[in-house]
């Protein structure tokens, strides 16, 4: 088990700047330095909200700051990725306030679908990663950021669903939205020590990963839905 997490650690890149040792000098002598990620008490929703705002923000150094905050896959899912996913199914129940043809329960099947894609999308990404992705790289996807990477760059995904149902009349400029996600995770990789040659390959089927594996388990979940006459 110990070699396992060696080997992931190895697939990460280090930081730019050097860490801090959490300790600052006063007069000196070194006091504890009190960070934003450090203590875990901080951490939660408007923390794990504020970071992913960074990282559309400012994807380099928003990623980076994500990456030193210490989220686990589990409180990252719980304070960022879970609400924003359920915050864009209830968002779905919109259309029918602006489209007099969808009622109130075709709106709700919409919700329903939209959840239950990016939920399972999240889990589903990491495994076709396995599958389709170089083996030199499939640890990076696998490790605790390569998680958290993938629940950010979906949880984007869910926030401009917000926008798209909540601003119709913007549709024209929303569609293009998802291209800034595609950016985000291009820009974000680099925080994984990808081998020169299979960089180009792994950031091209990642991109595909986070924004294919939605949609078509959107679709597989429509397709059931009427094959069932739900």
């Amino acid at each position: 088990m110990n070699q396992d997490n060696n080997l992931q650690d190895n697939y990460v890149i280090e930081d730019d700047e050097p860490e801090s040792d959490g300790v600052t000098e006063t007069n000196g002598a070194k006091q504890p330095e009190e960070t934003e990620e450090s203590p875990k008490k901080t951490k939660g929703c408007l923390l794990a909200m504020k970071l992913l705002l960074e990282v559309l923000l400012n994807p380099i150094d928003g990623w980076k700051r994500l990456r030193r905050a210490n989220y686990t896959p589990e409180e990252f899912a719980r304070d960022c990725f879970y609400p924003l996913i359920a915050l864009a199914s209830a968002s779905c129940l919109m259309t029918c306030i602006y489209e007099a043809a969808i009622t109130l329960s075709d709106a709700m099947m919409e919700a329903l679908k939209f959840f239950v894609a990016f939920f399972f999308s999240n889990f589903l990404i990491i495994i076709f990663g396995n599958w389709v992705l170089p083996s030199e790289t499939r640890i990076s996807m696998d490790s605790a950021f390569g998680k958290i990477f993938v629940m950010a760059n979906l949880s984007t995904l869910a926030l401009f669903s917000i926008l798209y149902s909540t601003l119709p009349m913007l549709t024209p400029v929303l569609l293009f939205l998802p291209l800034w996600t595609i950016y985000l995770t291009a820009r974000g990789m680099r925080f994984f020590n990808l081998p020169p040659e299979k960089a180009n390959m792994t950031k091209t089927l990642v991109c595909v990963l986070i924004l294919g594996v939605p949609s078509l388990c959107y679709l597989g979940l429509d397709f059931l839905l009427e094959g069932v006459g739900v």
